[in-house]
């Protein structure tokens, strides 16, 4: 009894997210797979050894809340002083409007000279975005086909619309 206690005592604190990796729910990043499999090898070791009632002198399976690897000891010499750095360029920011249950959210976007604006519908109608002033139309949008972008590259209010649902209305404001 006391041996099975300890193998799943030693299953339990190693595979606490064994459900997650068991079922799927997830992909893991490949690091992540790799970490797992080298985990199984070495709680198949510990178990061996646990049924075999040996007990290891050392064993690797500490939890230190990395799937068992040693942390790198603290560095000895404090870093270097790095320069302040020079002012970023910020580049043109892409955001994002959602169409679903017969609306654009949000309603009003804020945006700057150069934002690229992405509409993606959810809903299970066909929807358009169409500029009230004309100057972008995106053509029939469903949650089969790509998202619609747009790139503003004047400043001004841009009220827009579904054509199918001319009540299905919002703006993007454009700023310098």
């Amino acid at each position: 009894m006391k041996r099975i206690f300890s193998v799943f005592l030693l299953l339990s604190l190693v595979f606490g997210a064994l459900p997650v990796f068991a079922y799927g729910a997830a992909p893991l990043p490949h690091g992540e797979v790799v970490k797992k499999v080298v985990m199984k090898k070495v709680i198949k070791k510990e178990v061996k050894k646990v049924m075999k009632g040996k007990k290891s002198k050392k064993s690797s399976l500490k939890h230190d809340g990395a799937m068992g690897e040693k942390q790198p000891p603290a560095p000895s010499v404090p870093p270097a002083t790095v320069p302040p750095a020079s002012p970023a360029v910020t580049a043109p920011a892409s955001l994002k409007v959602s169409i679903q249950n017969f609306a654009f959210s949000p309603s009003v976007l804020n945006v700057k000279v150069g934002d690229t604006v992405t509409w993606t519908n959810l809903d299970s109608a066909t929807h358009t975005v169409e500029a009230d002033g004309g100057s972008f139309k995106s053509g029939s949008l469903t949650i089969a086909t790509a998202p619609f972008s747009f790139t503003f590259t004047t400043p001004g209010t841009f009220a827009y619309h579904c054509g199918p649902h001319p009540s299905m209305t919002a703006s993007v404001v454009v700023t310098q």
